[in-house]
């Protein structure tokens, strides 16, 4: 009989078959990964996973769930504090409902994964439920991740907090991306015995193909991603825009390429460039056009991130056989090495656009560095890493 698989999720658990969502996409293909092992069957929110089809968002990733109508009435005549409550209103709620309809079936299961959000305790409310192992993905610092979403401390930040560790505290791992979100999650007092590290990388967008790409006809250079503030694709422009000034004998094109909250300043932006011509915007694509996008492209580069980000388009660029950039961040730093990756300090548009004009300036570079990515993400990061490493947490 299979062991019974319940993944947590304490957000809209539709999310999951969401290609628009980065974290709903990536739970759903870790769910696929662990049910390719017959002897396991997954269960999302207490719903057999394949009672669930794909849909396509109706909100923004990352937004509150009010209607829009509604809410964007709400914006302009509630203050800002008030906003502030009724949206963590409607995150805890959100928790609790996944939780109250969880506790109210009959159902046990072997082992949970929960990807932890902010407000949600389904690991430590249905811990009953759970009869060999509770594993915690901790993705994000979730206070400080909203903090900088919504520009506000919460203001229920006691209680979320206390549902973070408690969380935490009642798993048998946490699993998170680098050493840096390990310290994190040391904060909370946690056993340094329970945390492990590994990438969680979604494999429906990450084909492992190595291609052999021209530059004599020109150099292409890519975002793909969401469109969201610490992203800073608007850096990305600017850079972009000085290298085509500093290379004008070379052929020069930048495709963005997604979807997202700060999608139509991005446009603008574009619109507006010296170099508009030379930039292409493709909107979001997925499946074989994202891929056959991605195997004309010389470049993919990530403008920015923050302390913790995990790096998961770098693992998509280097599957693909792209060279990359990236910024000077601990969780980068922790992961590559200079000689697999050009990098350039954090939210630096003079650091970025140098690392651009290093590849552009000698294009033989391209190949050099497209090497030595594709092997390390070809030999280390691959879907049976993954699977081996959950089933290796499951059954330790």
């Amino acid at each position: 009989m299979s062991k019974r698989i319940l993944l947590l999720y304490g957000k809209n658990s539709s999310e999951i078959f969401n290609r628009k969502s980065a974290i709903g996409s990536y739970l759903n293909s870790l769910s696929k990964l662990l049910e390719s092992d017959t002897n396991y069957k997954v269960f999302i929110n207490g719903k057999d996973f394949h009672t669930n089809t794909i849909i396509e968002p109706t909100i923004e990733e990352n937004s509150i769930s009010f209607p829009k109508k509604v809410f964007s009435f709400l914006k302009k005549i509630i203050p800002n504090k008030l906003k502030s409550i009724l949206r963590e209103r409607q995150i805890l709620k959100s928790a609790k409902s996944a939780k109250e309809l969880l506790l109210s079936n009959n159902e046990t299961y072997d082992y949970s994964i929960e990807l932890l959000t902010i407000g949600s305790d389904l690991t430590y409310s249905l811990s009953a439920k759970i009869t060999e192992k509770k594993i915690i993905i901790y993705d994000a610092p979730l206070l400080e991740e909203y903090e900088f979403f919504y520009k506000s401390r919460p203001f229920y930040k006691s209680l979320i907090e206390k549902k973070i560790k408690q969380s935490l505290v009642s798993s048998d791992f946490v699993v998170v991306y680098s050493d840096a979100m390990k310290k994190h999650v040391l904060s909370y007092g946690i056993d340094e015995a329970k945390i492990r590290i590994h990438q969680n990388i979604d494999f429906s967008r990450f084909d492992i193909e190595k291609i052999k790409r021209e530059t004599i006809t020109g150099i292409k250079l890519c975002f793909i991603g969401s469109f969201l503030a610490w992203h800073r694709v608007d850096i990305l422009i600017k850079a972009f825009e000085n290298v085509v000034k500093m290379c004008p004998n070379q052929k020069l094109e930048l495709f963005l390429v997604g979807d997202g909250m700060l999608k139509k300043e991005i446009e603008d932006q574009v619109n507006k460039s010296s170099s508009k011509n030379n930039i292409v915007f493709t909107g979001f694509l997925d499946g074989k056009e994202l891929y056959e996008l991605k195997k004309q492209m010389n470049i993919g580069i990530m403008p920015s991130s923050n302390w913790y980000g995990a790096p998961n388009k770098i693992f998509e660029y280097g599957g693909m056989h792209l060279a990359c950039i990236a910024p000077h961040t601990p969780t980068i730093d922790y992961i590559f090495d200079n000689d697999e990756i050009i990098q350039f300090p954090n939210n630096s548009e003079e650091g970025l656009t140098s690392a651009i004009f290093e590849y552009c300036s000698n294009p033989d570079l391209i190949e050099v560095y497209a090497d030595k990515l594709y092997t390390k993400i070809s030999n280390e990061y691959g879907e049976k890493v993954t699977k081996d490493f959950y089933l290796g947490l499951i059954n330790a």
